[in-house]
């Protein structure tokens, strides 16, 4: 089992495995009813930029530098905006930034995470290099957040079923991540409706229901292969 194409070709070309591979994608849960999503634009008071990652070596796939020096550009032409950084290890990188509007939210409880998710962040960027699925990039979609992700990224473009889901850009160019980020900003009805195609895509390809059942007709399969073979 893969939980995308990407990992499948990986275990194909990297490994040279040569049986039959199905694809079969992480579930992705409802938000918990305790949430509660603002309906205003920003949702605080100011526009507020998420991401998520380390940094050093451990943190290289996930990019988050290229995140920062977008928002950097961002804030040149937006004021009233700010970015939050989660993930640990940042500590010793905040006071490169300690005269700019980025706050290191350092790692949290998944809970809190996804609280501070559908209550503070309206626009989501995920610099990643590489995601066999990209579950963060979900749970930001059904938090109310358009997305901003690569197009080269591992299974990023397949989890945002190639742009219709999110705007798909090279995270290796900052100015091109900034020019997404404003443009969703100020593209308003553009982000509604990334978002709501986005709801109804995770609905459809990701519930829970829909995984377990794809997994049990996996099992039913190698049942009945195994009966034809007594």
């Amino acid at each position: 089992i893969a939980v995308s194409p990407y990992v499948e070709t990986y275990l194909r070309l990297r490994h040279g495995f040569r049986g039959e591979i199905r694809v079969i994608p992480n579930a992705i849960p409802t938000l918990p009813a305790s949430v509660r999503i603002p309906e205003t634009f920003p949702k605080t008071g100011c526009v507020t930029f998420g991401c998520h990652g380390s940094p050093g070596r451990l943190g290289r796939l996930k990019n988050v530098g290229a995140a920062l020096s977008a928002f950097l550009l961002v804030h040149k032409k937006l004021q009233n905006s700010r970015l939050l950084v989660y993930g640990s290890g940042w500590e010793a990188k905040t006071s490169m930034y300690a005269h700019q509007p980025i706050e290191f939210r350092g790692a949290q409880p998944h809970s809190v995470f996804l609280n501070e998710l559908c209550s503070h962040v309206d626009i989501w960027v995920h610099p990643s290099r590489i995601e066999t699925h990209g579950l963060a990039i979900c749970e930001a979609i059904q938090a109310g957040c358009p997305v901003i992700a690569g197009r080269a990224s591992g299974a990023v473009p397949w989890t945002l079923e190639y742009g219709r889901a999110g705007i798909l850009v090279d995270i290796e160019n900052p100015s091109e991540i900034a020019e997404a980020m404003l443009a969703l900003v100020h593209n308003r009805e553009l982000a509604l409706d990334l978002v709501a195609y986005g709801r109804q895509m995770i609905s459809d390809r990701f519930s829970p229901d829909r995984v377990v059942q794809m997994h049990l007709d996996y099992y039913q399969d190698i049942i009945d292969q195994a009966d034809l073979t007594l």
